[in-house]
């Protein structure tokens, strides 16, 4: 094996970082747009039901909560990511979500889908096509400091995965990336 480390630099290593960096985001767009067809194929059987005041949310009021932040946590990664701003508020994101979720129960389940996809949609284009050191880029909010792939990561593909899994739990189906072996057995099978 040659020996690099003598020559090797900080320049050289914030490279390689912002390699692994990219290959994070090649990842990282095809989990959400896995999970994004799963959510899709799922709100294929969601009844069109009114929301709930009560107990758990309803399938409709999960898929509400989708798109909503989906298309929120989407655009606040992309603003933070292009240093269109620096700073996140995430106390006011949340306390707008369910306001916001709320009001879109008048909307068809289709539609929630749609919007839902399309937003996925934007973010995995970007995360495609974006150079590494956006997806790094760092911002400020009430945690101290953090990095625009925490919002795509863990605030949008994660919260995304999360959910599709409620979902597919309160229709009886299996989420794709579950276990099969830790399903329960069919009767008569």
């Amino acid at each position: 094996m040659k020996i690099e480390s003598p020559a090797f630099t900080i320049n050289d290593f914030r490279g390689v970082a912002e390699e692994l960096a990219g290959t994070e985001q090649r990842w990282l767009a095809e989990r959400l747009e896995r999970a994004s067809n799963e959510m899709l194929e799922l709100a294929s059987h969601i009844p069109d039901e009114a929301a709930t005041d009560e107990g758990e949310w309803n399938a409709k009021e999960i898929l509400a909560h989708i798109a909503v932040a989906s298309q929120g946590w989407g655009a606040i990664g992309y603003m933070l990511a292009r240093g269109r701003t620096t700073d996140l508020a995430a106390q006011d994101v949340i306390r707008q979500r369910d306001p916001i979720a709320m009001a879109s129960m008048s909307q068809p389940v289709a539609d929630l889908a749609r919007q839902a996809a399309t937003a996925h949609q934007r973010t995995i284009k970007y995360l495609r096509s974006a150079p590494a050191s956006e997806y790094l880029n760092r911002f400020t909010w009430e945690f101290g400091e953090g990095s625009a792939d925490f919002i795509f990561r863990i605030m949008l593909t994660a919260h995304l995965e999360q959910h599709v899994a409620q979902l597919a739990e309160v229709l009886g189906a299996n989420s794709v990336g579950e276990d099969p072996s830790k399903q329960p057995a069919q009767a008569g099978a």
